[in-house]
Formats: structure tokens, sequence, C-alpha cells
């Protein structure tokens, strides 16, 4: 039944007042877009309010009102069904286990075990093809040709995070006649990392002939005994159980007395350790100034120590402060073990003693340090 202020109005009026009470319904619930909507519809109204024609029909915006008003309550009706559904169980392998990244570990092999000298360590890696005496034994065998004099010396060496100790003696003749010759043994001491009992035993012989003041061919025949026992860890034991000869040869050319230039190739036979893995490479130094100042760069491709090849490479130099001082410095890095290091060295050297110390500090992978002192004499030249 209408309302008895209601009664009497035309459908026009009807429809605005029905419009009107929407809107107001809209705007209490913040149905801001719709309200935009209805206000454009009752200015459309507004428009139409004029009687009708007798040809023409009256516009009402109630069905269109109608529509929008059906449409918020299945809206409404649908939101509130939502919220009242029920919440599955929570079963722990609905769970997603939460992502875990696995840090990368490499297996990195033991360094190549070589018998250095204070001029090689101190220099990068050695500045091989201007070596003479006691470097070209340890480094360069066709280098022995470079310099005639008798030589000897005693090294010894230690690496400080492994409490290893090693001491040798070496003899070079390049002066008695065209066969140069140089003589190496050295004994390990101690290896430590674990180990409770490790020695080892090295030694070199070491041949060459020159050809002419130009060219020297070299090779060396080498062997080395190393074991280890009560390690607890199993590839390592394993790994120090090396007992096997081998031989190096090389190659140098000196087209200038300043210039000199080397092939190397070291531990010809594969052993299938990395302690004596097969390398081939080369060496170029210069030495001007009478030999007072050396600079040098090394290179050497690793083909044993890894399932694919690294490199080794080298950059050094030496400078004898007033012909009685040397003064060395160099930088090594070795691909495969992902190792920089930075190598110092000083002595004293009148031309028949001498007395030198040098340093090898890694600065990654382990930041070990190896220290090398040597005592020597020789005549000649």
């Amino acid at each position: 039944m209408q309302a008895p202020e209601f009664r009497g109005e035309s459908a026009i009026e009807r429809d605005r007042r029905c419009a009107r009470e929407h809107r107001r319904f809209l705007k209490g619930r913040h149905f801001l877009p719709q309200i935009e909507e209805e206000n454009a519809a009752l200015a459309e109204l507004g428009r139409r309010a004029a009687p009708p024609g007798p040809r023409q029909r009256p516009v009402s915006a109630f069905p269109a009102m109608r529509r929008d008003l059906s449409f918020h309550v299945f809206l409404a009706f649908a939101t509130g069904a939502s919220l009242l559904a029920p919440v599955a169980p929570l079963h722990a392998q609905d769970v997603i286990p939460p992502l875990v990244v696995e840090p990368e570990t490499r297996t990195v092999p033991l360094e190549a075990e070589d018998m250095e000298n204070a001029r090689g360590l101190g220099s990068g890696m050695g500045m091989r093809a201007s070596g003479a005496g006691t470097s070209a034994l340890l480094y360069n065998a066709s280098a022995l040709p470079r310099k005639s004099f008798y030589q000897g010396e005693i090294l010894t060496g230690t690496m400080a995070q492994e409490g290893r100790w090693t001491v040798g003696a070496a003899l070079v003749d390049s002066m008695t006649s065209y066969l140069k010759a140089g003589l190496l043994a050295r004994g390990i001491i101690d290896r430590g990392g674990g180990l409770e009992d490790d020695s080892g035993f090295d030694g070199r012989l070491a041949l060459a002939v020159p050809i002419g003041d130009v060219v020297g061919i070299g090779v060396s025949g080498r062997f080395m005994s190393l074991h280890g026992s009560a390690s607890n860890d199993e590839e390592r034991d394993e790994a120090l159980q090396l007992r096997t000869g081998n031989v190096d040869a090389s190659v140098r050319v000196s087209p200038t007395p300043w210039l000199h230039i080397a092939a190397l190739a070291y531990d010809l036979i594969d052993t299938g350790s990395s302690l004596a893995p097969r390398r081939v490479g080369g060496s170029l130094s210069f030495t001007p100034l009478s030999e007072q100042l050396s600079v040098g760069v090394d290179g050497l491709a690793d083909i044993g120590s890894f399932d694919h090849a690294t490199a080794l490479l080298g950059v050094g130099g030496q400078y004898d402060i007033i012909e009685l001082i040397p003064v060395r410095l160099g930088y090594r890095f070795d691909s495969g073990r992902r190792l920089h290091s930075v190598t110092a060295g000083v002595g004293v050297d009148n031309g028949k003693f001498n007395v030198e110390a040098s340093v090898r500090q890694d600065v990654s992978a382990g930041y070990d340090t190896r220290v090398v002192l040597a005592i020597g004499y020789r005549s000649g030249d």
C-alpha cells in the first residue's frame, strides 16, 4: 500500500524519488563510480520530466537501477560466502619446503712438488729463460751454458701453514767441458697437514750443450719418492704415494746478449699425480745494463693436474743495487687453483759468496706462505 504522502504522484515523480533513494543507498556504501552514473541518469531524467505527448511513452530509469541493485546484492552475497567458507586444514605434505642451495665444492689437487731457489721464488716464476747456475739446474737446463763457473749452494725452504720443511744442496759445473752439468738432492723433513708421518726425497741431474753462443739444449732426469701415512684423508694419502722417475727438456735461444727465449717441458712421463704433472710453456727474459737489471715473463700450460688444461703465469724482475744487493719482486697466477701470489726477495752477492732470502705470499685460496733461504759459493766466469 502506498504511503499517504506519496499518493497522487505521477510515474515520473515516483521514478525520480526511487532514483534519489537509490543514490543515497549507494553513497552510504561508497560505490562512487555508480553514484556518478546515477547522477547522469537523474540529469537525463530531469530533461525528460515534461509530460509525454500523445505518441510518446514515459521513459523510466527504474529498471536500469534495479539491475544495478541486483548486481550489488549479488556481489555482497558472494563476498560474505567466501568469508564464511570453511578453511581446509593444512597438512605437512602440503607445505612447500624451502629452497636450499648447496654451496659449490671443488676438489683442488696438490701443487707440483718443485724445488725452488731464492731467485726463482722471489721473481714470480723464475725468469726461466735467463737463469744460470742453480737457477738453470732447477728451471731450465738449456740455460746452463749461459755462464761458465763452478757453483755450490745450500737451499732450505718452508711452508708455514703446513709445517713443512725441506733442505737440499746443489752443485753446478758449466766450466770444465763442453757438456754442462748440474746435480741437486733434497729431502722433505715434514709436511704436516694432518699427516703423522710424511717424508720424501727428490733428486735431479741436468745436462746441457751449447750450439754456438746463441742456442742451448738441455735435458734433466729426475727421481722422486714421496710417501705419507696415518692420514684421515684417504684421497690425499693415496696422492702422496708417489715413487717415479721423469724427464724435463728445454731449448733456449739468445739472439742478443740481453734477450733470451726458452721453450720448456716438465715431467714428460705421465704419472697421474698433480705432484709431478706434465707442463709445457715458455719464457721471455730481458737482461740489459750488463745484467744488473733482469725482467721476465713465464707461462706454462698444466695438462696433468686437472681434467683440462690450466695456466700458470708469472712476471718478475730483479735489480742489483750497487751490483751487490739483488732485490726481487714478482707476481704469480695459477688459474686451475684460482691462486694469486705476490713474491719478493733480497740478498747479498759479491760475485763469489751469496746469501739470499725470498718469500711467496698467496693472497687467495688458503693464504699460504713459502720462504726460501740460500747460501752459496761460486768461482770462475
